[in-house]
């Protein structure tokens, strides 16, 4: 199966980092961005498809093609398809728990109430001009995603800090039922190049880093007339109406969407690279057939044992190695991940009962269970 081997690292980096991430303590540039870059090209086509309601909700798809150059290829893409919609695995898993936890947080910034929804997955062949193409798209619904002024819907707080589109990599809005487009900005791509009211859809391409609560879209009644206010406009500037009032940034929350543009990326890059090694050891990569010989195995890259573990694995071997406990600053700067993942994460993971935080001075410490500090002191005194 030739699907590139970049997607092999995807599983630890894209759920270790961030985009535009940030801490209470300052902005941190998201180090994976060269990463996600290298990981879209596997893919000829990656869009993320937002469709907003009337009743405030948005619809989240993402949506990945890949042109199938031969039967090989489809055979296996088709066992990867078969497996991808029967299968529960810890990484859907993982996607429908961190959307859940992003759409809580978005929750806690804007005050307003939200939900994570209606999840679902396909992967399947289809034919588009002569061509066979692997489709796969994971999916929810995010309620309350967007906030009612009047009669229109607008969304865009929930962009604190900004979104960040990579390379080969578009974001297209589209209305819901009875509703069209009144403003969008920045300018995208409009399906109807003369008339905004009239699209049926606004596409951004990456490589694209937005300003703070952009891309900003406001929805208004289907039947509406357009006046003055329908039209893009370039810059931050209002688009008419009565201002609109957004919490003051709490600096973590520049993540937040980003994170489930990640969270999509990374899973679907798990199956392609776990498909890829089911392929018979005795093709070579060429597709001339015949064994391989064990010099040519020993010599392809392999995988390391840490990056098949799940984020919550590697810190639990992490902490093993290190005699039960460890301070989480620590953790950081081993894992290389965002101070705000590591937070989420060892929250989830104290939730569940698999680690416990004590704050001592001004650091946590992380312990396994039976190896918690036994008194209010430094654990770490002997360091």
């Amino acid at each position: 199966m030739e699907f590139p081997g970049v997607v092999i690292v995807l599983l630890v980096v894209c759920l270790a980092v961030t985009p535009v991430a940030a801490t209470s303590e300052g902005h941190e540039p998201a180090p994976a961005v060269e990463t996600i870059d290298s990981v879209q090209e596997s893919f000829d086509r990656n869009e993320v498809r937002l469709t907003v309601y009337e009743n405030r909700s948005a619809r989240w798809t993402f949506h990945y093609e890949r042109t199938l150059s031969n039967e090989t290829e489809r055979e296996n893409f088709e066992a990867f398809a078969e497996e991808f919609n029967s299968t529960e695995t810890q990484l859907y898993d993982g996607f429908r728990r961190d959307s859940t936890a992003l759409v809580a947080d978005g929750a806690n910034f804007t005050g307003r109430e939200m939900e994570s929804t209606s999840f679902s997955r396909r992967a399947e062949v289809t034919s588009s001009l002569g061509n066979e193409i692997g489709v796969v798209e994971m999916s929810f619904t995010w309620t309350g995603f967007g906030f009612q002024e009047g009669e229109r819907v607008i969304v865009g707080d929930v962009f604190e800090g900004g979104l960040y589109l990579g390379q080969q990599q578009s974001l297209v809005v589209t209305p819901g039922p009875n509703l069209r487009f009144d403003s969008v900005e920045p300018a995208g791509t409009q399906s109807n190049s003369s008339s905004l009211p009239d699209s049926d859809s606004v596409t951004w391409q990456g490589e694209r880093e937005f300003t703070d609560e952009r891309p900003r879209v406001v929805f208004a009644p289907a039947g509406s007339d357009a006046g003055g206010a329908g039209g893009q406009t370039d810059g931050g500037g209002d688009t008419g109406g009565t201002a609109v009032t957004t919490p003051q940034s709490s600096g973590w929350l520049p993540w937040l969407a980003g994170g489930v543009l990640l969270v999509g990326v990374a899973a679907v890059a798990w199956y392609l690279r776990h498909q890829s090694t089911d392929e018979s050891p005795g093709v070579t990569d060429d597709g001339e057939g015949g064994p391989t010989t064990d010099a040519t195995s020993q010599s392809r890259p392999s995988v390391s044992d840490e990056e098949l573990l799940t984020d919550e694995d590697r810190v639990i071997r992490m902490l093993d190695r290190s005699g039960g406990r460890m301070k989480q600053v620590n953790i950081v700067e081993e894992t290389g991940w965002s101070k705000s993942k590591v937070s989420m994460l060892l929250s989830d993971m104290e939730e569940e009962g698999l680690i416990s935080k004590l704050r001592v001075g001004r650091e946590n410490v992380i312990s396994l269970k039976g190896h918690e500090p036994e008194a209010a002191g430094s654990p770490f005194d002997d360091e």
